[in-house]
């Protein structure tokens, strides 16, 4: 990860055998930089304050449990693997691992409004949307069961990231 990135790792419990998710982010010294867990889904957000290689540890916060788990990591200024999409388009997805965010960038002008809207189709998850500057700062979120319709008023011109997940991150469709 380079200076400045800020990351976003999420760890999901996938069996449904009361492992409560523990995420910790070391440097490649070897030091704790940061640690989270909760029960059945967790999620760490971090700034890196120096470029380097990183070691995420991922158990059971309890260290007595164990079983199947989802591990998803992404950056939030300029998320890993975006697909580019333009204004008046419309694209089609798959939510196909629990913990999974979907990225996708675009162009705006200052004073431009965004709808953006994610309609789940076929199956059980949530819509969650969220809107990132070029910085990974969070503009606006938005959740739904069945369809999530975020709105947004840009403020300056520049790329922008939208990512869509399941709001609890334990479940796929499209």
């Amino acid at each position: 990860a380079e200076a400045g990135d800020k990351i976003r790792i999420r760890m999901i419990d996938g069996s449904g055998s009361y492992v409560d998710p523990m995420i910790e982010l070391f440097s490649s010294a070897g030091e704790r930089l940061a640690s989270e867990f909760d029960y059945q889904s967790t999620t760490l957000e971090y700034e890196v304050e120096e470029t380097g290689s990183f070691l995420i540890l991922a158990s059971d916060a309890n260290q007595v449990e164990s079983g199947l788990y989802f591990l998803s990591l992404q950056r939030l200024n300029g998320p890993g693997g975006a697909t580019p999409i333009e204004f008046g388009e419309a694209l089609s997805g798959t939510l196909s691992v629990p913990a999974e965010y979907v990225g996708y960038t675009f162009n705006c002008e200052a004073g431009d409004v965004v709808r953006i809207r994610m309609n789940e189709i076929s199956s059980s998850f949530e819509s969650h949307l969220e809107l990132f500057d070029a910085e990974g700062n969070l503009l606006a979120s938005e959740d739904d069961y069945v369809s999530a319709v975020l709105e947004h008023r840009i403020e300056a011109t520049g790329v922008y990231s939208i990512l869509a997940s399941d709001v609890g991150g334990d479940e796929t469709g499209i």
